[in-house]
């Protein structure tokens, strides 16, 4: 029963932060003047490097981003939840500060370059830091929303 909670948390939670990173990267491509380019780059996960060269609207290639994307948010929040879970807020934005300073590095160095979400060619550092503090912060309010749910 509580692994089924701990995975209902995280999707809960992930989706929460899938939609704010989202908004994020689609910010931070307007700033570009190639909006969907972030979900363009992080297609090249499942399509391969040909789908780094699209910078427009593609038909198959920005949805599949946009679904690598969810889908690694998704990852990450079910992750969290199942390692933290609800603990008060200071134990879990604390333990929550580790976790995205963790899928940081590994966005950004540790993970081989062929599954790391690809937008980290493009974006600043600053607004790689963003990013992930939107995520850390979007999995903490869903973690919480999620347990509210259940107590």
């Amino acid at each position: 029963m509580v692994f089924r909670t701990r995975i209902r948390t995280g999707f809960h939670a992930g989706l929460l932060a899938a939609a704010a990173t989202g908004g994020a990267l689609l910010a931070f491509g307007m700033g570009l003047s190639r909006p969907w380019l972030p979900f363009n780059l992080a297609a090249h996960v499942v399509l391969g490097g040909r789908a780094s060269l699209v910078t427009g609207v593609h038909p198959l290639v920005t949805p599949v981003g946009v679904l690598v994307h969810v889908a690694a948010i998704m990852i990450w929040g079910i992750l969290f939840a199942g390692l933290v879970g609800w603990r008060g807020w200071r134990v879990t934005a604390s333990a929550a500060a580790i976790f995205g300073a963790t899928v940081f590095l590994l966005n950004t160095r540790l993970f081989p370059v062929a599954l790391r979400p690809g937008y980290e060619s493009v974006l600043s550092g600053t607004q790689m830091l963003f990013l992930h503090v939107t995520l850390v912060v979007m999995l903490v309010i869903g973690t919480r929303i999620a347990f509210l749910e259940v107590e």
